[in-house]
């Protein structure tokens, strides 16, 4: 044993006979360290730090999913928003009696939620290679399919370079949104708002081929026939990251129509004259392009846009 280490603690003599006896007793020091509870303590403490900033992680994290999440649902909403307003702007049909250009507007519903359906010729396509036999007509079409692997409905877009015989199939098709939860299309006839819309003449393409008049999928008005509507109200609502809807509505002039809205707004004027004389105010009138009624069931939250 190191006596530097050691302190004597006592010494004790006695006496005896024959000798002096003497014992010696050492103690080491105590060395300095940490009690069981103060570890206890401490592990406390240091567990309740990384707690509380291990929380604060996962919520930033969680707060960044969800703003990259709710981005990029309304960065392709928006981008199919504006691809189906250049398509439609530029919406034609061909006043010809030998034409197979069309616009045919289908409303479905699914579950209470409009999933329409859209078929047109128009003067919205690009022509990616010059030595194409191409020209800037196309035929267009928008459909809703439902993905049963994926639970989820997608809107396809259709473009075929060709108009043929066959103009609402061939082509190649994209998939526009992906997590659809409505589709909703509306036109404009130069007095009122309308779900459905059919250009096609049946009357006279059964004279042309001899055979007999084909009933239209649609009840046709005489502005429709042979004619692209005057102006088209579109409502895109897709699934948002907190599965609440982010929906764009946007209302599109359809340049090439036909139908002539002068003498609708010159008869809306005179009627809001008359209005004015009457009760004092003037006001819109309800049928006017600008008061386009929506379809019942889509309901906004969260992240909202308008076109």
């Amino acid at each position: 044993m190191n006596r530097r280490d050691t302190e004597a603690q006592s010494i004790q003599y006695s006496k005896g006979p024959l000798c002096l006896r003497a014992s010696v007793v050492f103690r080491k020091k105590p060395r300095a360290g940490f009690t069981l509870l103060e570890v206890l303590v401490a592990v406390s403490v240091i567990a309740m730090i990384l707690s509380i900033v291990y929380s604060t992680f996962a919520r930033t994290v969680e707060s960044k999913e969800y703003v990259e999440l709710g981005n990029d649902a309304y960065h392709r909403a928006r981008w199919a928003m504006d691809k189906i307003t250049m398509d439609l702007a530029s919406a034609f049909v061909n006043p010809g009696r030998e034409t197979n250009t069309l616009f045919l507007a289908l409303s479905h519903d699914v579950n209470g939620m409009p999933m329409d359906e859209l078929h047109f010729t128009s003067f919205a396509h690009v022509q990616l290679n010059p030595n194409a036999a191409e020209s800037d007509q196309a035929e267009i079409s928008y459909k809703v399919a439902y993905v049963s692997e994926l639970e989820k409905f997608q809107l396809w877009r259709r473009e075929d370079a060709i108009i043929d015989a066959e103009p609402m199939t061939g082509g190649e098709e994209l998939v526009l949104v992906d997590d659809l939860i409505a589709f909703n299309v509306r036109l404009y006839d130069g007095t009122a708002w309308t779900d459905q819309w059919d250009s096609r003449p049946y009357d006279l393409i059964a004279d042309a081929e001899g055979g007999e008049p084909q009933e239209a999928e649609v009840f046709q008005t005489d502005e429709m026939i042979k004619a692209a509507p005057a102006a088209a109200e579109v409502t895109i609502a897709v699934r948002g990251p907190d599965i609440r809807p982010i929906i764009f509505t946007s209302k599109i002039k359809i340049e090439l129509s036909a139908i002539d809205l002068t003498a609708e707004d010159e008869g809306e004027a005179g009627e809001e004259g008359e209005t004015g004389e009457e009760d004092g105010q003037g006001g819109a009138a309800s049928g006017g392009i600008d008061a386009a009624p929506r379809k019942p069931g889509i309901k906004g939250g969260g992240f909202v846009g308008g076109g």
